[in-house]
């Protein structure tokens, strides 16, 4: 009938739930991994293992999923993505109810980059590459190809759009794209056997992206940040053994000495005293003037303390990130956690700029290439073991027996061996545990500068944690 406007093109159900929750799942994971990259803690981690589940979840349900959602339904092969440029050269329009080829091409190249994230972010936590230079620069650009890549998505669906005349984003959060006008019409049974079966695969779909973030959080919670192999003797400056003093030789020894031949893991405990309190660690006069370029906005602090490498970047080495963003503390300077992995030479040639003014008079150059290991392969992530109130996520019952049979012959069985305070205000090791747990976690794992303390630093972390979850339960008073 001339004049008779053609009956509008029904919607059908194109894009099933799983993959929509996956698509704006991942969007909104890589967002959070991207904001908070940096070092600034476990929320950049966990999002990465986020992702690296969903991908799983993505590749298996290529294979297992729905029709649209299966990688043969949209795969680019080159006789598609010639049919393809074909069509767009002359002019002619192709309707794809699925992927068209360059969308496929794009949703593959995504897919990849983002499991090329993922284990080169899981491999910067493995003992073997952590501190590898390469690995982390692998890690970078996989990182900002993919966000260079995320815009001309966004584009091609918006350009894909005006193309089709419907809006394909839309089409990401409700499923349905408009048919196209040929489609063969299904029968109300078929249909119904479709949507059944549709449902019954997302219930399936959902379960196993369920157990794959589960598995990926419970890795994440479990793993710790291991230490790098030593770097080549050459590069290590000689490490001048500190005078035996007298009485207690081999007691003073220990406490200020260097081993016949120290052992990385020594080297990166002995660091994490000087970063402490290096004078103490060195045995040498504190310096009685103000750092020059400590910030004249904190007044709190000043001669000797504002020299501490901990004053400045804190105990859990995120600066004005971390704790010290307030308080007494409070400097604005930054952290040390993006240092991690860095060439140690560079370090200590940092430690001799003109802010930092550490001189080879102040600290001596082994001692400062001790401070730069611990910088580069020796921090561990606070936020991992130590929550925001202040509590540990560590066995108490395993703390204890560590307690009783290696720190008791200090501190007692009841942690009040040792007063840190005065006989009126009594300050003891369950006292320093709950009042500042990233200080106690540092010094369980490097010891205490210029004191005779054991340092867990040989021992898995997990023990570290434990003994400081033990430590909270001790007596205050």
């Amino acid at each position: 009938m001339a004049g008779a406007r053609e009956a509008p093109a029904k919607k059908v159900l194109v894009w099933d739930l799983p993959v929509r929750v996956f698509h704006w799942t991942v969007v909104g994971a890589f967002a959070i991994a991207w904001l908070t990259a940096g070092g600034r803690g476990s929320v950049h981690e966990l999002s990465g293992y986020v992702i690296l589940a969903l991908v799983i979840f993505r590749i298996w349900w290529g294979f297992a999923g729905t029709k649209h959602a299966r990688f043969a339904d949209f795969f680019p092969t080159p006789r598609r993505l010639k049919a393809y440029f074909v069509a767009l050269v002359l002019g002619k329009k192709r309707h794809h109810l699925g992927h068209n080829p360059i969308g496929a091409l794009m949703i593959f190249t995504l897919l990849a980059l983002l499991a090329g994230i993922c284990a080169s972010g899981w491999m910067m936590l493995t003992r073997a590459y952590f501190g590898i230079q390469w690995v982390r620069d692998v890690h970078t650009v996989l990182s900002y190809t993919a966000l260079f890549l995320l815009p001309l998505h966004v584009l091609g669906a918006i350009l894909s759009s005006i193309a089709e005349k419907q809006n394909l984003v839309l089409a990401m959060i409700t499923g349905r794209k408009r048919a196209s006008p040929g489609i063969e019409a299904k029968s109300e049974e078929e249909l119904f056997r479709e949507q059944t079966l549709d449902r019954l695969r997302s219930v399936e779909a959902f379960a196993f992206m369920s157990v794959m973030i589960a598995a990926g959080t419970l890795v994440w919670f479990n793993i710790e940040l291991p230490e790098e192999a030593p770097p080549p003797e050459r590069e290590q400056p000689e490490v001048a053994a500190a005078p035996k003093p007298s009485p207690d030789v081999d007691r003073r020894d220990y406490v200020y000495g260097v081993p016949p031949s120290p052992t990385l893991t020594w080297m990166l405990a002995s660091g994490g005293r000087l970063y402490d309190k290096w004078y103490a660690a060195l045995r040498v006069p504190a310096p009685r003037e103000t750092h020059p370029r400590w910030p004249a906005s904190n007044t709190a602090l000043s001669g000797a303390e504002t020299w501490r490498c901990k004053n400045c970047h804190g105990w859990d080495y995120r600066g004005r990130d971390g704790q010290y963003a307030r308080g007494k503390h409070r400097t604005g300077i930054r952290g040390i956690r993006r240092a991690i992995g860095w060439d140690p030479r560079k370090i200590v040639a940092i430690l001799g700029d003109a802010n930092h003014r550490y001189t080879n008079v102040i600290i001596p150059p082994d001692a400062k290439y001790r401070v730069a290991l611990f910088v580069s392969k020796g921090q561990h992530n606070t936020n991992r073991y130590i929550r925001r109130d202040g509590s540990v996520r560590g066995s108490r019952q395993r703390g204890k027996a560590i307690f009783q049979n290696l720190c008791a012959i200090c501190h007692g069985f009841d942690g009040k061996k040792i007063n840190f305070g005065t006989p009126e205000e009594p300050i003891y090791v369950g006292t320093y545990a709950k009042r500042n747990p990233w200080e106690v976690l540092h010094k369980i794992r490097n010891g205490f500068p210029g004191k005779t303390m054991v340092a867990l630093r040989a021992f898995r972390m997990r023990n570290a944690v434990d003994v400081l979850s033990y430590a909270q339960t001790l007596p205050t008073k």
